[in-house]
């Protein structure tokens, strides 16, 4: 949706030509990367939902896995059990002193998605 000039344009009128058309150009980039991060966002949570190496009891936790805007960005993070993803990801202490298994789930996602972002940014700015 830039505009285009028609006719002359006044040197009195350059500057803001010149305005209008970068906030065009930068409202249209900023459109295409929001779309980018959300389809982006999406495709993390469904990697997430895909489950990892734990035995799951209930399926309340790859089932809690969604996505929501956060200031500028979006944020990946489980809605249901929270508490758990800390706990699965790293391990914990046992009442008898011993340690749990961790199954590292969410730093493989973190790091594809981190990667599919930069590779779709440079697609769309291309």
């Amino acid at each position: 949706m830039a505009r285009q000039l028609k006719g002359a344009v006044k040197v009195d009128g350059l500057a803001d030509a010149i305005v209008g058309a970068l906030q065009d150009y930068t409202t249209e980039v900023e459109e295409k990367l929001q779309k980018v991060e959300l389809t982006t966002a999406k495709e993390g949570v469904s990697e997430l939902k895909n489950g990892g190496g734990y035995k799951e009891r209930t399926g309340s936790y790859t089932k809690g896995w969604a996505q929501k805007k956060q200031g500028r960005g979006r944020v990946i993070y489980n809605r249901t059990d929270y508490q758990l993803t800390h706990l699965l990801e790293f391990g914990h202490a046992t009442r008898n002193g011993g340690r749990t298994r961790a199954f590292p789930h969410i730093k493989p996602v973190d790091n594809h998605v981190a990667e599919l972002l930069v590779q779709k940014t440079r697609e769309v700015l291309s």
